[in-house]
Formats: C-alpha cells, structure tokens, sequence
C-alpha cells in the first residue's frame, strides 16, 4: 500500500511538473506574439508617414476612361498629403492628372490647410535623435519620442535597417543614455519650421548642440521628414537667436572630423557649462571639458597666461 501510496504522488508531482512547463511555454508563446505584434505596430509607427490632410473631390471622369463596370461621369477621388510631402507638388499634379478647372488648386490648398491646422500634432515630441551608422553603411537617426519603450524601439530600428539581434540592447542602452542625458541638458532656443507638407513643427537645440547646428538640424529633419534642402535655412534662423560667438577654436579629436568650439559667453561659469555640454554631445575622453574650457578662458581673457594641464589633485 505504502508503494502505491509512493507511486501515485510521483505521479501527481509529474503531471504537476507537466502542467508546470505547458503554462510556461504558452506564457512564453503569448509574450513574443505581444511582442511581435507591438513591434508590427511600432515598425508602422515608425517607418511609415502618416497622413497629414486629405480632401475628397468629385471630378470629371472622361469618356474613354468609363468601364461598364464604372460607368458614372463624375467619381470621388481623394486628394491626400502625407509627411514629407510637398504640398504644392501634390496638388499641382493632382489637378493635372484629373484636368481640373481653373482655380481648383487654390480651393485644394485652402482645404488641405485647414484640415491640416485643425488637427492635433501626428506624432509625440522629439526627445533626441541619436545618430547610427547602419550596416548600409548610411547614416540614419533614431528618433526617440516622449513615452517610447526604447528598448521595443531599438529592436524595431534593428529589423528595418538588418541590424544583428546581438546588438540591439547596446544600441538600446545607448539610445536611452542618450535621450536621457539630452533631457537634462538646457534647452538654448528653438524655432518653428513650417514644413512644406503643411505641419507646423517645433525645431529644439539644447547645450552642446548649437556649436554644430547643420549637423543637427539634418537629423532633426531626417526625423521629421523634412527635406534636407530646408536645413540651411533652418540652421539660419537659430543662429540669427543665438547671442553672438565671442571665441571660436577647433577641437581636434584623434580619428574624428574637427569639431569647432564656439563660446559666447564670458561668465566663467557658463563657459564651463557649454565646455560640459559640448564634450557630452560629442562624446569626448574624460578631461576635455576642462581642457576645452581653459582654452576658451584664455582667448576671451587676453594677456593671461594658459597653464594648459590637469590640475594636480594637491588641494
């Protein structure tokens, strides 16, 4: 009796262990379809442009283009503009295409303008846009927006641009470092960009990053869909709010294009401040801050003498 005793909890300890490893495995299964299914939502999100208006038209359809199947004289076709779009474009060949009367253009654009003003902003703030080298071996920015999961983002990011399932949680952890030390850094100015598409956006430059303002301004426009032709400009209209450069210098970095310094500034503290700012940005070896820093002191404090070293830790 005792054995069968012994016997039936063996089996019972057995088939709870079975029933264990099924519930795993179907916790398991459901995990990676929400995955996967976050990542279909994501990948859309992220890799395709939304549409910013759109105005249904009733238009003439000619003769030769009826079909028994689509007899009827007049059709409802949408006119539709979606980001990184240039509005005008679309409804120039719009009217050409369907031979429109004249001055419809004008009533298009009008009506393409007031649904785009009257909707809220298609996507959530920019936090960064953290520049990777893909295996393309193109340059292409990760936009990481306010309530991101990085981590979804990144694998996303990896499967549309074939990044190896190895390097996505560096290529995570970095995005996220990055959003995060950009967040902390003050904001300097910021310019709205009305984008040829019809969007009203917002174009932000934080500490460190108006020493370079192309570079950065091409990512943010990368980001947004905004043609890259639009970045000069773009870049002209944060600099002409920026205060005047009062010191310019280059920084050279070993294995890097040079970088240029400009302070303007002259309070002590702040030329510290942007000297940080500047190293964080772009990523510079322990110590240059300082180094940066005491050079630009020395060009905006003529006849002092530059005592170019770290400082020896005696107090």
């Amino acid at each position: 009796m005792r054995w069968l005793a012994r016997r039936r909890a063996s089996l019972e300890r057995l088939e709870y262990q079975v029933d264990e490893r099924e519930r795993m495995r179907r916790a398991f299964e459901a995990e990676a379809e929400a995955r996967r299914a976050r990542a279909d939502a994501l990948r859309v999100e992220y890799a395709t442009p939304k549409r910013v208006a759109a105005v249904e038209v009733d238009v003439v359809v000619p003769p030769e283009h009826r079909t028994p199947e689509r007899p009827e004289a007049n059709r409802a076709v949408t006119v539709e503009v979606r980001e990184g779009d240039d509005r005008d474009a679309v409804v120039r060949a719009f009217v050409a295409e369907h031979a429109l009367v004249a001055g419809a253009a004008e009533a298009l654009m009008r009506a393409l303008a007031e649904k785009t003003s009257s909707r809220k902003p298609l996507r959530a703030p920019l936090v960064a846009a953290v520049a990777v080298i893909v295996p393309r071996g193109s340059k292409v920015p990760l936009a990481v927006r306010e309530g991101d999961d990085v981590e979804d983002l990144a694998r996303v990011f990896a499967g549309i641009h074939e990044i190896p399932d190895e390097l996505v949680p560096e290529l995570a952890r970095r995005a996220d470092e990055a959003a995060r030390k950009r967040a902390r850094r003050r904001a300097v100015t910021a310019v709205d960009v009305d984008a040829p598409d019809g969007r009203r956006l917002r174009c932000e430059v934080r500490e460190g990053e108006e020493h370079d303002l192309e570079r950065h301004v091409s990512e943010w426009a990368l980001v947004e869909r905004v043609t890259q032709g639009a970045v000069g400009q773009i870049a002209d209209a944060i600099r002409a709010r920026l205060p005047p450069v009062l010191v310019a210098f280059p920084v050279d970095v070993p294995g890097r294009a040079r970088l240029t310094f400009e302070a303007r500034a002259r309070d002590e503290k702040e030329v510290r401040r942007g000297a940080e700012a500047f190293a964080e940005v772009n990523a510079l070896e322990e110590g240059a801050a300082r180094a940066i820093a005491r050079n630009a002191l020395q060009r905006l404090n003529h006849g002092s003498v530059l005592i170019d070293a770290e400082p020896t830790g005696g107090g």
